[in-house]
């Protein structure tokens, strides 16, 4: 898939109101995305989207075998408790999606899948940044979920809980970040599926009904990574190596600083009552800041991953946003 795109995001001066607007267009399938959040006095959110993912294509030419498309909204608004280090937040919400799966092979469409989720939040952030620093580079971040489909007239019903953690150590100039997250759910609830290299944190507030969590190496769909339960370990070694801090005049963009992060993923998904079969994978990433008119800047990052278990590949990427 290739895709193609824009960006539009802003806030009034008091910070009151905040925007992010990104449509895309994918250009083989001729598919329209897209996604676009408004946060209001920083506690409250909306948000919108519609994101295409792969799931099987040709290993000789790489054509698309099926895709699903996902249209997603969400609400969350939070109450929180700040302190000079730290803050602490709890709120409610409510996610809803509509999956549609094409299969080119066959040349249909199934039909679509309805998911309605309410649930409670909770979190603590003490994750501080330097100034030399490319993002967090000290203090933990950690999250707590509870959801329900119950009684939403939903392709699915139970109950999922899931726990985030994520710590940031300096190391001189270089950061050590760590990713702890575990994931229940009961046996009418949505599988938790494990792959892929997308990106995490692209919002303004935690995201409800969240199934899927990168795992580098592997693609989405492997059937050994999906499950009732769920668990994914992250290390990553971030080292800024130069800051460029160069823009060309006509177009004004140039690129602020780039950084390299060498990381290692560990992760299981399996059905309650089993035992976990986990799987590995590793690589290397460069971290660019891209800016343009010299106010907007934003991170991108270009990857090599290799899955060294079953089913585990060599993917490059190119991606927006962090990886945690």
């Amino acid at each position: 898939m290739f895709a193609i795109g824009v960006q539009i995001f802003g806030a009034d001066a008091l910070f009151k109101h905040q925007y992010v607007l990104a449509p895309m267009y994918e250009i083989n399938q001729n598919e329209f995305l897209g996604f676009a959040e408004y946060l209001y006095d920083g506690r409250h959110s909306l948000i919108l989207n519609r994101e295409m993912v792969v799931k099987s294509y040709d290993e000789d030419d790489n054509d698309i075998n099926a895709y699903t498309i996902k249209d997603q909204a969400q609400w969350v608004s939070l109450w929180r408790q700040l302190a000079l280090r730290a803050r602490f937040y709890w709120g409610l919400g409510a996610a809803f999606e509509r999956e549609r799966l094409h299969d080119l092979r066959l040349g249909i469409s199934s039909s679509v899948q309805d998911e309605r989720v309410v649930g409670l939040v909770a979190g603590f952030d003490s994750r501080r940044q330097q100034w030399l620093s490319e993002g967090p580079s000290q203090g933990m971040q950690l999250r707590g979920f509870a959801e329900t489909s119950s009684r939403l007239k939903g392709a699915y019903t139970g109950n999922v809980y899931r726990g985030d953690w994520r710590g940031h150590l300096a190391l001189g100039r270089s950061v050590l970040g760590a990713r702890w997250m575990e994931g229940w759910g009961q046996s009418g609830a949505e599988l938790f599926q494990l792959g892929g290299v997308f990106s995490d944190d692209l919002t303004f507030t935690p995201r409800l009904n969240q199934r899927e969590f990168s795992l580098r190496g592997y693609g989405s769909g492997e059937p050994t990574l999906v499950g009732h339960r769920a668990r994914v370990w992250t290390a990553e070694w971030r080292m800024p190596l130069v800051d460029v801090d160069r823009a060309a005049m006509t177009p004004p963009v140039g690129i602020n600083r780039i950084s390299l992060n060498v990381f290692a993923d560990v992760g299981a998904a399996w059905e309650r009552g089993g035992s976990p079969d986990y799987h590995k994978g590793y690589g290397i990433e460069v971290m660019l800041e891209p800016s343009f008119l010299y106010l907007f800047g934003w991170q991108a990052r270009a990857g090599v991953a290799h899955g060294v278990d079953e089913g585990g590949k060599t993917q490059v990427y190119l991606r927006a946003g962090r990886s945690f």
